[in-house]
This record gives structure tokens, C-alpha cells and sequence, in this order.
């Protein structure tokens, strides 16, 4: 059986980013392949180096502040708007012993999901070593789904582009840029390697956006992969998670900052609503901040309300037909809009934004009706992509 090879991010403990993957392995094999996730551990891409800061820009008291205070979030936890600096240092000199315990124990969860649920390669490339004889082996290689193609993360480079083989090899299945935008640093090369894929996909039109004005080509806008499950094949993956689970809650999945608006608005409707707030991405709660994959699932499907900044978030619980708000993220002062953008839109659901929601005095429901025939449509258009590149009659 020919075999593919999947090129996604792995280093990372991203429920969206585990789950895409499986559900990319999963519709690869439907189409009678067989799949296999590389394991990349490139941690310094093309990404802008040192050298090209100039000293003036090192010495700017705006940059130098910039650094500080990144170094100062990491270190100390802190995330939100809420968090203040002194109380994160006393909490985390408090619990350091607790903390380190606990990011391990989640780091362990999130590998034990993937080595129960993904067909993972036995052997990890990097830039410097790319074991071109392993990979030689494979028929074709995709690219995507996720955020390979975020010219800001570090790790990114030419293997995110399938640069490493030959352009009849090469797939982008919904990768995502994560910007609005590419830097002008990086349009130059961006444009090479996106014009030496022959078949193009994106997940975002803003991503279609980039591509046509960077190449001239016309790139497919396609769902992101966890669309191409139903919600009897996402339940497969479900498991209770080991912590305590009130009966009635609100689940919140921040992956950017929750802003003091933000935060508000979610305890005002627990307080009307009776639910207790549980906030699955904060190290703050211990117990949620250990959950795997397959409790990310559960905690969404038991939910009375989501309210998130996360892509996926916002997909599983339209996937759940779940209550959710859809919250805005920026990271570093830079928006990442479009995908919700053209998530919501997609399914007609505009009106689940915090922006559009905060003006009513009482929480909208939603009618869920209409996504099963938008996502069957998309489905087809995904089966038609790969039947093209295949030559495969569905």
C-alpha cells in the first residue's frame, strides 16, 4: 500500500494540534492510504535571526522592554489581563514543586495520547538532519493541517513547505498562516516555496488571500481536517477526565490573553446560569491543566457553554452542537482573526462573537440545523481535492 507522510507541528501540547493531526491521519486513510506523521524537531527555522536586528533596534528601550516581558510571562505563568506580577511570582515560588509536577504529568498525557491514537515515525528529522533515505520511501507528503505556515513561530522552515522532495510529492492539506499577513522580510521566499507546491490548499481565505498576492495563483480554501469526522467518530476518542467535574459548567479554552471584558462577561453568565467557570488551558487549575486530548473532547461534549479564542475550540463545539462564544485572539500585538472569521462565516454562525453577543442582556441560543449540510458539502470538496490529485473516482 502507497504510504504518505504528514508534516504537521509535534512538539507541542496543543489539543487543536493533536487532534488535526489524527483527523488528517484518519480521512488519509479513508482514501485507501496509508499515513505516517513525521516527527520534526526543528526548533530554529528561517525565522528572522539575530543578525538581522539591527544594533539600533537592540538597544531600543520599546524592544528591550518587549523581551523582559516575555521573559517575565513565561517564567512566572503569567497569562491574562488578571494575572498581576508579584502575586504570579509569590504563587509560583509557592507551588514550584507542584508546577513542575504538573507540566510533566501534561506533557506525558498529550505523548501517550499520540502513541495510542497516531501512527508516528520511528525516526525525527530536523533541518540539519533530514534522513532523506527514510523519506524516500514515501508516495506523497502533505503539509498541514495547523499553523505550519506562521511565519512568527520559530520553528517553521523549508520542511514546512515539503521542500525536502520532489514537487510531484508535495500537498497542502489546510495548512494555516495564523497572520493576516507575511512580513516583508519573508515574502521573497514565502513566494518561492508556495509556487514549488503544485496542489494548494488553504484553511483560511485570508490564507488564499496571501497566497494569490505573493504567487498569482488561486489556492482551495478547505475546512480545517476535524471537519471531516462526524461526531460518532470524534466520540471514539472520548474519555472522562481524571479531575473533579461539576455537574453544570462553563469550559473556557483561552489560548491568548482573557482580557477583564472577557473574564466579566463569562462569570456573569455562570452566575445567571448556576455553572461553575473551569478553565482548561490556565496552570492555575492543576487538575484541568492535565487533561489529554480525549478529556479536551469530553469536557467540550458536557459543557453548557464553551467560550474560547481557539480555532479548534470553536470547531468541536460546533462539531458537539454545543453553546460556545467565540472570543478575539492576538499574540504579540498581532491579530488572528481570520480563521475565526472564516470559521464562523462558514457556518453562518457570526452572531456566536463575544462582540455581537455582549450587547444582548441574555445568552442566544443556537440553531445548529443547518451544519450538517454545510459540512457533508464540505466533505465532498475535500474528497473532490484529493480525487483530482489521485485520479481517484468517488
Amino acid at each position: 500500500m502507497k504510504k504518505i507522510g504528514i508534516i504537521t507541528i509535534t512538539r507541542n501540547q496543543n489539543y487543536g494540534n493533536k487532534l488535526q493531526n489524527y483527523a488528517v491521519q484518519e480521512f488519509i486513510n479513508k482514501l485507501g492510504y496509508e499515513t505516517e506523521t513525521i516527527l520534526n524537531s526543528t526548533k530554529k527555522g528561517f525565522n528572522t535571526p539575530i543578525s538581522f536586528l539591527s544594533k539600533i533596534k537592540k538597544i531600543n528601550p520599546f524592544y528591550i522592554f518587549k523581551v523582559i516581558q516575555v521573559r517575565l510571562k513565561n517564567r512566572f505563568h503569567i497569562k491574562n489581563s488578571k494575572d498581576k506580577l508579584f502575586s504570579s511570582i509569590f504563587w509560583v515560588k509557592k507551588n514550584r514543586d507542584e508546577i513542575s509536577k504538573t507540566i510533566k504529568d501534561r506533557v506525558n498525557a498529550f505523548h501517550t495520547f499520540s502513541k495510542r491514537h497516531i501512527v508516528q515515525s520511528t525516526f525525527t528529522i530536523s533541518l540539519n538532519d533530514l534522513k532523506l533515505s527514510e523519506l524516500n520511501k514515501f508516495t506523497y507528503f502533505v503539509c498541514g493541517s495547523d499553523q505550519v505556515w506562521n511565519p512568527n513561530y520559530p520553528q517553521t522552515s523549508n520542511i514546512d513547505f515539503l521542500q525536502f522532495t520532489e514537487q510531484s510529492k508535495r500537498i497542502a492539506f489546510s495548512p494555516s498562516f495564523g497572520v493576516s499577513e507575511i512580513p516583508e522580510s519573508k515574502k521573497s521566499i514565502y513566494s518561492k516555496w508556495l509556487n514549488e507546491i503544485p496542489y494548494l490548499s488553504v484553511r483560511e481565505n485570508q490564507g488564499a488571500k496571501i497566497i494569490k498576492d505573493l504567487t498569482g495563483r488561486d489556492a482551495t480554501v478547505l475546512v480545517d481536517p476535524t471537519l471531516l469526522l462526524n461526531k460518532k467518530e470524534w466520540m471514539c476518542l472520548v474519555k472522562k477526565p481524571d479531575m473533579t467535574i461539576p455537574k453544570k459548567y462553563i469550559l473556557t479554552y483561552f489560548l491568548g490573553n482573557q482580557k477583564k471584558e472577557y473574564y466579566s462577561f463569562i462569570h456573569k453568565a455562570a452566575k445567571e446560569n448556576d455553572c461553575i467557570v473551569i478553565n482548561l488551558n490556565d496552570i492555575h487549575e492543576i487538575e484541568s491543566y492535565k487533561v489529554d486530548p480525549s478529556g479536551f473532547l469530553y469536557l467540550i461534549n458536557n459543557s453548557f457553554l464553551v467560550c474560547t479564542d481557539s480555532f479548534h475550540g470553536m470547531v468541536f463545539s460546533i462539531i458537539f452542537k454545543k453553546e460556545f462564544v467565540a472570543f478575539d485572539r492576538v499574540e504579540d500585538g498581532k491579530s488572528m482573526g481570520s480563521r475565526v472569521e472564516t470559521l464562523l462565516n462558514k457556518f453562518d454562525l457570526e452572531g456566536r462573537h463575544f462582540n455581537i453577543l455582549k450587547r444582548h442582556k441574555k445568552m442566544v441560543s443556537t440553531d445548529f440545523s443547518h451544519i450538517i449540510e454545510i459540512i457533508k458539502n464540505e466533505q465532498n470538496r475535500t474528497f473532490n481535492y484529493f480525487s483530482e490529485i489521485f485520479k481517484m473516482k468517488y
